[in-house]
């Protein structure tokens, strides 16, 4: 009964920056191609909540969630592995679900096919790890944690949470060094498979089903450009 009752949905966690710069093509872009997303959205302040209300009185299948972890990682040494984790976090809220976990500066331009993923437990972007890494940052660049798929049945959120939990202090690839692991862990016991390059595309390729602004390219005309046509005003 459970794999009836599951849905599938796509997750974004953030800041309030974030929230008002990529929150609106995020959100519209889903609901436009038929996807069901949630945006959990670290501060709640008045510029947040007037487009938390529009979006979702625009787009009643959307849903954006304020909740604030910030006291309870107040040890992190890098306050951006707070907003990195917070995806983790929240999504074991959504564990019911079918889970496409991706970057907020992420838009869709087709729908999400779910049957990619309909045989598998998850679905990490496995690569290899960036030139000139070594110990700590070597092995937080094997995955990219910016398009994770997780089945309701899966135990690989609750598995990153656990070691997400042994570096309370947060140190920068946390997420992804957290993703590896459980990874190693879960490898024999669930099904998983490559993440389509499609759902993770920052090179901007025609046929790509999600672009994604990672880092510097997130300013590139050609993803500014298309991501402007899901924004009221356009640019």
């Amino acid at each position: 009964m459970a794999d009836v009752l599951a849905k599938n949905i796509v997750f974004a966690s953030c800041d309030e920056k974030y929230f008002l710069e990529h929150g609106e093509a995020f959100i519209r872009s889903a609901c436009e191609h038929g996807e069901t997303p949630r945006v959990h959205c670290q501060h709640h302040t008045p510029e947040t909540h007037r487009l938390a209300q529009r979006l979702e009185s625009q787009f009643p299948t959307s849903r954006v969630i304020f909740l604030n972890y910030e006291d309870k990682y107040k040890d992190a040494h890098d306050k951006r592995s707070v907003y990195a984790i917070g995806r983790f976090i929240y999504g074991k809220n959504l564990l019911h679900n079918n889970i496409l976990f991706l970057d907020i500066d992420s838009f869709f331009r087709k729908p999400v096919t779910w049957e990619d993923f309909r045989k598998m437990d998850y679905a990490l972007f496995f690569r290899e790890s960036l030139p000139g890494t070594v110990g700590w940052e070597k092995i937080g660049t094997k995955v990219a944690a910016g398009a994770v798929y997780v089945s309701h049945r899966s135990r690989l959120l609750s598995k990153t949470m656990e070691f997400i939990n042994e570096y309370p202090n947060l140190p920068w690839f946390v997420d992804q060094v957290a993703l590896w692991k459980a990874h190693e862990a879960l490898q024999f016991d669930e099904h998983y498979c490559q993440m389509p390059a499609k759902y993770i595309d920052w090179e901007f390729k025609e046929d790509s089903v999600i672009w994604t602004g990672k880092g510097q390219r997130k300013h590139s005309e050609v993803y500014l450009n298309e991501k402007s046509s899901y924004l009221s005003t356009k640019t």
